[in-house]
């Protein structure tokens, strides 16, 4: 599940927890497609006691944090632009980096899929 800013409490210490451990799991993945080169590295973090005071604590097993570096060619110009953006993920299973990040791009094929129907 994505940990949005509509969850301020969760999404506060899901960054805190990745800016003081060190992640257990790395992926890097690259996709080249429609005049774009996306570079994907997913992060997997125990959250050990950052979240025992909180609701999540007994729910969560892993963080997982997704950076994303997009960059973008504009047809009229051939410039190239960047688009830089990190997200978070809550599982309530441990998993490798590398299903972490299938699970989280394939993701999008289940929404399109489900929304042309």
């Amino acid at each position: 599940m994505q940990v949005k800013g509509n969850q301020p409490g969760l999404l506060q210490h899901c960054e805190h927890v990745a800016a003081t451990a060190a992640p257990i799991a790395t992926a890097d993945s690259r996709d080249l497609a429609r005049n774009r080169q996306e570079d994907r590295h997913v992060e997997v973090y125990a959250p050990g006691g950052a979240l025992c005071d909180g609701e999540w604590g007994t729910l969560i097993a892993a963080i997982v944090r997704v950076t994303r570096s997009t960059l973008i060619r504009s047809a009229a110009t051939g410039m190239w632009k960047r688009r830089e953006e990190a997200a978070f993920y809550a599982s309530s299973v441990m998993l490798p980096a590398e299903t972490f990040a299938s699970a989280i791009r394939g993701h999008w094929a289940v929404e399109n899929e489900n929304h042309w129907v």
